[in-house]
């Protein structure tokens, strides 16, 4: 077999006998130093900047030939000459080691202890060009801004005159990018002062190494080098952005005009490529990696708004986010996820039509999006449509596409959470928890601490469900969404003393932040009713109506909360629809509020034998969802069967 541990031992013995490892090792030593070389000397005699990718390619090539060579044929005192196949011991040689077998043991010669630096050297050389971090990092000053130096941009045209255009060009971009607070931009004099000192300087051969060494001069991170060219009438104006110390181009910018008087014109929107792109670079260090991924900007006025959107939805601030969102798509309205980040913003307000409505304004323009955006808007398409399985595939898709978004696996859960899976529910919403570990903890998002919780407390592991609540009050003290599920968990557990004393302190925390005491009793109210304690939640629910004024959104969700418990409970049912007909009286625009109304309207109808009413309720309900819910889509679909068989027609 060829996994024959001795087959293997025998051919790397062989490999040994033959010095291949030993040329392999030397080749690839003495070829990265060629690289290096290569890399240093070639710019500054002028040769363009294909030579070294072409040493390059020679030196790749020729490694696998070197490495059959070794194989073949051995260099030796007396020339070179063809390696001879390995001879078959002969078992009377056994003598010479005493125990009748060849020993295969040697002494190490100086030659290994060469070959072995020579790896080290070469790994430690290679490891931060194949393994480097952030590569915008380095481009950054230790006061967060870019330093910027601007070189005369080339001219490769046959035409003479453009050298002066080139120098304009400098001038131009350098005039502009100093206009921005984020970025620090060596200026014109003294880039001329140092360029002036070089009387053999010729614009149109400036190289890299001569720009790396003007900018280490001038203590600038990045270097700005570009070029005119002329194909047929069209003009390209070319910019590459190039770190001084590694000489990586990390961006480049093109653009093109039909004539010569257009070549300073399209400046101001080449001055806007480099001035957004590299702005964004700077806003980025104060983001964290989840903002970075969504970002997808050109406009660092754009970036901006979202990322304070983003950070607004997080804290659950959805007016202001969406607020913050709208901007930067007035800005940029080719900025998808900013039109992606209103979809979930809007439905948390409770305005689920201008969600559904966005969604459908994405999907119109799918065609022309790009694979991870695909997706992300047949997510939504399928969230719409009330097809969870198909809302699972997609979200699946998208954490396959980018595995550390953290908000994604967070939905991934909430879909398997409506399909009842849930210990997949639970993997998902872990691994976001993890992600959010791994970049240093601090999601601000009640709900991901909530929605885990709520899974472990049906499945009955209130221990996990604690030390997920302890978690989120670490990043979010006296958080009232958190400290309200804390205390259903208390209450659930029988420990009643602690969940008093976590009820008072959510008192104290609502009273401090000014809420209503209708907003306050009710929330009492609703902790009681999810500790299944009906009659201490009808207590406090009855105190929330009381105290609430007619235009208090939580007067309305007083009235319906209460009127839920008294059908659902069979505590009170004619009541309830009463209560629920003066919260319709009212007019609420709340989808989510209208959602629990006609659902229980719909249990109302139920109750009392009228199946056609009960399920155009129910419908009605559904339709306000605009989500999947398990059972709420199964008591539909098992209504529409039972009166299907009372008439066939």
């Amino acid at each position: 077999m060829p996994d024959d541990p001795k087959n293997i031992g025998r051919f790397w013995r062989e490999l040994k006998r033959r010095k291949v490892v030993r040329v392999t090792a030397m080749y690839a030593a003495t070829a990265f130093i060629i690289m290096e070389a290569a890399d240093i000397m070639l710019p500054r005699l002028g040769l363009p900047d294909w030579t070294v990718t072409f040493i390059m390619a020679l030196l790749i090539a020729g490694l696998p030939i070197t490495i059959i060579l070794s194989w073949i044929f051995d260099i030796t005192p007396e020339g070179l000459i063809k390696t001879e196949p390995v001879q078959e011991v002969n078992q009377n040689k056994g003598e010479e080691g005493g125990s009748g077998k060849r020993s295969i043991v040697r002494r190490l010669k100086i030659s290994d202890g060469i070959i072995a630096i020579l790896i080290v050297v070469v790994c430690i050389l290679v490891y931060p060009k194949i393994f480097g971090g952030d590569k915008f990092k380095k481009i950054r000053d230790e006061d967060g801004k870019i330093s910027i130096l601007v070189m005369p941009f080339q001219n490769l045209t046959a035409d003479s005159t453009y050298t002066d255009v080139g120098l304009g060009l400098q001038n131009m971009l350098i005039s502009k990018l100093s206009n921005s607070r984020e970025l620090s931009v060596r200026q014109v004099q003294t880039v001329s002062e140092i360029l002036s000192d070089r009387r053999d300087l010729n614009y149109s051969t400036i190289t890299p190494g001569f720009a790396q060494n003007i900018a280490r001069k001038l203590h600038a991170s990045t270097v700005i080098r570009g070029s005119i060219n002329k194909f047929g009438s069209v003009f390209r104006i070319t910019a590459n952005l190039m770190d001084t110390d590694t000489r990586e181009i990390y961006q480049s910018f093109e653009i093109d005009c039909d004539s010569d008087s257009e070549v300073l014109a399209v400046t101001d929107s080449l001055s806007s490529l480099l001035k957004n792109f590299l702005e964004i670079k700077v806003l980025e260090k104060n983001q964290n990696k989840e903002i970075r991924s969504f970002a997808g900007t050109g406009s660092a006025e754009a970036y901006i708004y979202f990322s304070k959107g983003l950070n607004k939805f997080w804290d659950g601030d959805f007016d202001a986010a969406s607020s913050m969102f709208e901007n930067a798509l007035i800005i940029d309205p080719d900025f998808f996820s900013a039109a992606m980040w209103l979809i979930p913003t809007y439905s948390n307000m409770g305005t689920g039509q201008r969600a559904r409505q966005i969604s459908e304004e994405l999907s119109a323009r799918l065609d022309h999006c790009s694979y991870a955006e695909q997706i992300t808007i047949q997510y939504w398409q399928s969230y719409y449509r009330r097809d969870p399985f198909e809302s699972i595939k997609y979200a699946r898709l998208i954490v396959e596409e980018n595995p550390m978004q953290r908000s994604w696996w967070y939905q991934l859960g909430n879909e398997y959470s409506r399909t009842k899976q849930y210990r997949e529910a639970i993997n998902a919403y872990e691994k976001a928890l993890e992600i959010d570990k791994n970049w240093g903890g601090g999601w601000k998002w009640a709900s991901g601490y909530v929605a885990p919780g709520v899974i472990y407390h049906s499945l009955g592991d209130h221990k996990r469900e604690n030390e997920i609540y302890g978690s989120g009050l670490e990043v979010l003290p006296d958080h009232p969404l958190i400290m309200v599920r804390q205390a259903v968990c208390r209450l659930s557990k029988g420990d009643s003393l602690a969940a008093k004393s976590c009820i008072l302190k959510i008192r104290s925390v609502m009273e401090g932040n000014d809420e209503s005491e209708s907003k306050i009793e009710d929330y009492i109210g609703w902790i009681y009713e999810q500790a299944e304690m009906p009659a201490e939640a009808e207590i406090h629910y009855r105190l929330a109506v009381h105290s609430g004024l007619k235009n208090d959104i939580y007067y309305l969700w007083s009235l319906v909360d209460l009127a839920c418990l008294l059908i659902t409970g069979n505590r009170a049912p004619d009541e309830g629809i009463r209560l629920l007909r003066q919260a319709e009286a009212l007019d609420p625009s709340d989808t989510e509020l209208l959602a629990k109304l006609y659902r229980s309207k719909g249990l109302w109808f139920l109750h009392n034998g009228n199946k056609m009413e009960a399920l155009s309720n129910l419908k009605q309900a559904l339709e306000f969802t605009g989500e999947y819910e398990y059972d709420h889509v199964l008591q539909i679909s098992e209504l529409e069967k039972t009166l299907n068989q009372q008439d066939p027609r």
